[in-house]
């Protein structure tokens, strides 16, 4: 059996649909019915673990609130995903579009809807950007970055409502920060 690169064996990727995850590590791809704490990756503080939950948690609340499905990613400072969440009756598509925003997020340092204004100056460049880093990055409303001390630390991307509202359940679950 061929293996991977080192990187990508060791890594962890949660994909969650609401009491369902899906682990992908050393063993390949593990599905697992409980979220609890055996769940978070090695090296993955319990403490952090459960501050992204507090995020997916409050992103989920104010979805409800608005009566929308949608996807929730957590990235860290390089757009690395930490965990992913796709409500029941979401888009499909949601979960990717979701990491796609938080990572543009969190790897420019600002929230994608600052990206509006420079994307109707000049739209083929940040095509291009996001062809180069093959659909990675999306630069559309609903991703803020996760700063402390003036530091970005990751970012929330939110995708399945309307932009306005996808930017407003990510800020508000960002604001979960300021409240540890």
């Amino acid at each position: 059996m061929r293996r991977g690169p080192k990187l990508w064996r060791n890594s962890f990727k949660f994909l969650v649909d609401y009491q369902k995850v899906s682990l992908f590590g050393k063993r390949g791809w593990q599905r697992v019915d409980i979220i609890d704490e055996r769940l978070k990756p090695p090296g993955m503080t319990k403490s952090l673990f459960e501050l992204n939950r507090r995020f997916i948690d409050a992103a989920l609340a104010k979805a409800n609130e608005f009566g929308v499905k949608v996807s929730i990613a957590v990235v860290d400072a390089h757009g690395d995903l930490i965990i992913v969440e796709r409500m029941s009756g979401a888009v499909s598509l949601s979960p990717k579009l979701a990491m796609g925003k938080a990572s543009a997020a969190a790897i420019f340092m600002r929230p994608t809807a600052e990206f509006e204004p420079r994307i109707q100056q000049n739209p083929t460049f940040w095509a291009g950007v996001s062809s180069m880093t093959s659909g990675n990055l999306l630069f559309g409303r609903g991703a803020v970055p996760l700063k402390r001390s003036g530091e970005t630390i990751g970012a929330i991307g939110v995708s399945g409502a309307l932009p306005e509202q996808d930017e407003m359940i990510a800020q508000h679950a960002a604001g979960e920060l300021d409240k540890m």
